[in-house]
């Protein structure tokens, strides 16, 4: 528990934050944002709350994948696109490399870039 002691408090928050932005960022980028409402609202009216994406990442993976689709007769879906995109985008927002090999697990990422974030692994 030592670790714990030594890590600001808001730093588990900051991160919540930037990857909220950088999911907003990226689907409006990527989208638009007529449709960056859409699949918000969408999200927030069948899965979860857009605030608890941070902690509910399987959540918003399935949604994006019921929403946009995993791909038919491809190698990567719409939906994995866009999450590779934005865990590459909060990587160098972190100011830290992408080197991970596609196809990624994108829950597993972010679990793994947020700790490495805030406990510096």
């Amino acid at each position: 528990m030592e670790c714990l002691t030594k890590v600001p408090l808001e730093r588990p928050e900051k991160f919540d934050r930037l990857l909220l932005l950088t999911i907003d960022d990226t689907i409006r980028y990527v989208l638009g944002d007529v449709n960056a409402e859409i699949i918000f609202r969408y999200i927030e009216n069948n899965y979860c709350k857009i605030d608890s994406i941070p902690t509910n990442l399987e959540c918003f993976s399935t949604a994006l994948r019921d929403l946009i689709g995993p791909g038919r007769g491809q190698m990567l879906g719409a939906a994995r696109i866009l999450e590779e995109t934005i865990a590459e985008t909060l990587t160098e927002k972190l100011g830290m490399k992408f080197q991970e090999e596609r196809p990624i697990n994108f829950p597993t990422y972010i679990k793994y870039l947020k700790q490495t974030y805030v406990f510096g692994f």
